[in-house]
């Protein structure tokens, strides 16, 4: 059976990457994960291969912060995957190796062209881990054009699916955003390349869940291009008809394997406060 092509990019994608992500089928299968998340799991994927939905529940055990295991529709991507919208949860997952992390978790549901469910994929990371990796272009040995094929899959996996993905380099430039961006921003990719950093943020007169104004170094995507670590918030934006819009997101820092930062992807969406 031909793979689609979201997958086939993920996996590609995926490979590249320090960040751990895993990416189930639409019964909630397991297609693979990252050699990233193989410190997780316990087991390379290569010894693991793909595994049904009760299978990877049955050796990946999880539980909930106060330490009451997780049944498995509660389980991140299944949720994501039900619900058809992104997710976000602190938990405990037990590896095959039998050591026990805390860890953080987005899933977004992998919804192709004609609203089409292909799968789900879920991007990890431990809260009081090290940063993914640095901002000196030493730090890897491949040649620049190598360097940017991460960009460039990530870029198109993004223009594939219908949540709303933005992108940045690693000096805060914007660099993309796709369609459901936009919608979600109330603004062109055009429109924000033509502002200044300090001007694009001022458009949307961001603030915190309590009313205050939000620092520009407060915005996770910011936060994950400076700190080099992965971070998720809810906040305030505001249309520009000054609607505000309640967003959540999750931004992770694009490091390769070797450390090196080639920018920032954040995953937004918006929470219906009806």
């Amino acid at each position: 059976m031909p793979r689609d092509v979201e997958i086939i990019l993920l996996e590609q994608l995926g490979g590249c990457l320090a960040l751990p992500i895993f990416v189930v089928d639409p019964q909630g299968d397991l297609l693979f994960y990252n050699e990233s998340a193989e410190p997780l799991v316990g087991q390379r994927f290569e010894e693991a291969g793909a595994l049904s939905l009760s299978e990877w529940s049955d050796r990946l055990r999880t539980s909930d912060k106060s330490g009451r295991a997780m049944d498995q529709d509660e389980r991140l991507m299944v949720t994501s995957l039900r619900k058809r919208e992104p997710v976000h949860r602190n938990f405990f997952l037990r590896g095959m190796d039998g050591e026990r992390r805390e860890l953080f978790g987005t899933a977004i549901p992998l919804i192709g062209e004609e609203a089409r469910l292909l799968g789900a994929l879920g991007l990890f990371w431990e809260p009081n881990g090290s940063k993914l990796g640095t901002h000196n272009p030493l730090a890897d040995r491949k040649s620049g054009q190598q360097q940017h094929v991460e960009l460039i899959l990530m870029r198109r996996l993004a223009c594939h699916l219908s949540t709303p993905i933005y992108l940045i380099g690693a000096d805060g430039v914007p660099l993309y955003l796709n369609k459901a961006g936009e919608r979600l921003i109330d603004r062109t990719l055009e429109e924000i390349q033509a502002y200044t950093e300090e001007e694009l943020f001022e458009s949307f007169r961001a603030t915190g869940t309590d009313g205050t104004s939000l620092k520009p170094e407060e915005h996770p995507m910011e936060i994950a291009r400076v700190q080099n670590v992965p971070t998720h918030s809810r906040f305030y934006n505001h249309d520009q008809d000054g609607t505000p819009r309640l967003i959540e997101g999750s931004a992770f820092p694009l490091i390769g394997q070797t450390g090196h930062n080639l920018g920032v992807a954040g995953i937004f969406w918006e929470i219906d406060e009806s």
